[in-house]
């Protein structure tokens, strides 16, 4: 059973499935409330990946930051 597809020249062909949860996320919002949250939700999503990444350094920086004075090679 293939699932029920609609379609708009405008947004393409969506799934029953994927504008139901849509639908009930922004019930009730204006479209620029909508457009806001997805800024706010990209811009989160890319925080997050920079903090992510800053996780996974941050100990490899950390050895050179935090070095002892002996461990300091002079040049």
């Amino acid at each position: 059973m293939t699932p029920a597809i609609v379609g708009s020249p405008k947004h393409g062909r969506l799934q029953i499935s994927t504008i139901r949860p849509r639908k009930a996320k922004y019930a009730g919002m204006d479209v620029s409330d909508v457009v806001r949250l997805m800024q706010l939700e990209a811009a989160n999503a890319q925080m997050q990946r920079y903090s992510n990444r800053c996780r996974i350094l941050a100990p490899f920086f950390m050895r050179f930051v935090v070095a002892a004075p002996d461990s300091v090679p002079k040049w």
